[in-house]
Order: structure tokens, then sequence, then C-alpha cells
């Protein structure tokens, strides 16, 4: 699920939601990404040149922007297709207020579980599962001040089961389990100066969770994130 950026090592490129760092953006193998399409206002794409508030990323940036959810009326869409499903709805909240909210799960695990049941030469059973759930709520509260809150919860887990011990090599064998969790909670607040300034801060907090077994030994990381950006942006 990660990017690969003019070469780099991978884990050089940063993952961003609305200007706040992420474990990632992607589910395995680039499935899918962690928020609705429909969601997403941009995406930034920076390979190098770009600026120091963007700093810590020695191969590369990718950030993702939330929209303002549409508030003229109430719109929707569930789907089902072969390796996940989900819906998502979004409207009008009042008269100032607007909302999103979208949620995904897969099965393609329990799906490749059933192809390669019966298989005796497949000694190695793969089952990546990811779910995400994304919120969005807009409020205008004038002309010139915005308040918007953006949530985040992504899943993703890798499990290798191994029946036997592969012919190759009789020491593989046992449990490997690879679990990446993350949430983010992020109030924005937008002041427009003029129609050529407006001033941005926010403040992303949350907690990511890495686990990885393999066999005997394993690895255990739980972050706790508390980051804040504040933005003049000038149109000259």
């Amino acid at each position: 699920s990660q990017v690969i950026i003019q070469g780099s090592d991978q884990e050089d490129t940063h993952y961003m939601i609305d200007g706040h760092e992420v474990p990632l953006v992607f589910h395995f193998f680039g499935l899918s990404s962690v928020l609705f399409p429909e969601s997403v206002e941009r995406v930034d794409y920076m390979s190098a040149g770009y600026g120091v508030e963007n700093g810590r990323a020695q191969g590369g940036l990718i950030g993702l922007w939330t929209k303002e959810p549409r508030s003229d009326r109430t719109h929707g869409f569930g789907f089902v297709d072969l390796f996940n499903s989900g819906a998502m709805v979004e409207g009008p909240v009042g008269t100032k207020g607007s909302f999103f909210i979208g949620a995904r799960q897969s099965y393609i695990g329990f799906v490749l579980k059933q192809l390669f049941k019966n298989n005796e030469s497949f000694d190695l059973t793969v089952a990546p599962t990811y779910s995400d759930m994304s919120l969005i709520y807009n409020y205008k509260i004038n002309d010139n001040n915005q308040f918007k809150l953006s949530g985040v919860a992504s899943s993703d887990s890798l499990k290798f089961l191994f029946k036997k011990p592969l012919a190759t090599d009789p020491s593989v064998r046992g449990e490997f389990n690879n679990k990446t969790q993350f949430f983010r909670i992020i109030p924005q607040y937008t002041y427009r100066h003029s129609a050529s300034s407006k001033f941005n801060t926010s403040v992303g907090t949350g907690i990511d969770k890495i686990i990885v077994n393999v066999g005997d030994n394993y690895f255990r990381l739980l972050n706790r994130a508390v980051t804040t950006r504040f933005e003049w942006e000038q149109v000259a």
C-alpha cells in the first residue's frame, strides 16, 4: 500500500490527510483509498521541491484534502463487489451545515480462502482484510468564518497461515500477522480576511497502532499523535 517516488525508499514517502500526517492513505496493493473518492477535494503529489511546511519527507509526499459536503439535498449510494462493500451519504444539516459519512468493509481474505481451501499444493493462505470510515461536518458561521471537522479511521490486516512447513524452507512455519490501524480527528477553522487572503488553523489528534507477529518474534508500536497547522494564504 506504500508508494515509491523517484526510486526512494517507500518509508521515505509521507502521507497526509488535510495537512496532517497519517501512516497510509491506500489499502493493501492500492485496491482503494482510506477515503471515499466522493469525500476528496484534491490530491497533492509532491515528488521534489516542496516547501518546509511539508518537511521531513525525504522521498515525496501524497496528500488528500477533504471537501465541503454538498448541502443542496441528501445524496447517497451503496455498493457490493467481489472484494468489498460499503455505503456513503451526504447532505445538509440545518441552513448552514452539511455532512458526509461513509464506511467500507472488505472480505477479500474470505474469498481467497474459499478459492484455495481444497488446493493441497498451496501451502500459504493469504488473508488480507481492510475497513475504513470517513466523517466530515462543515459549518459556515458567516461569510468570513467557517468550521470543518474531519474524521477518518482505517484498519488493515494481513495474515499468512502455514498449514505445514514450506518445502523450500522447513524453518518457516507458524504465524505471520501484520496489522496497521489508525484514526484521526481534525477540527479546522478558516477565516477569510478578503477575497485574496485567508487564515487556516487545524489540529490533528489520534492514535497509530502497528502490530507485526512473525513466529516467536513480534513488533508493537502505539503512537498517540497530536499535530497542529497554522497557515496564511495570500494570492498575489
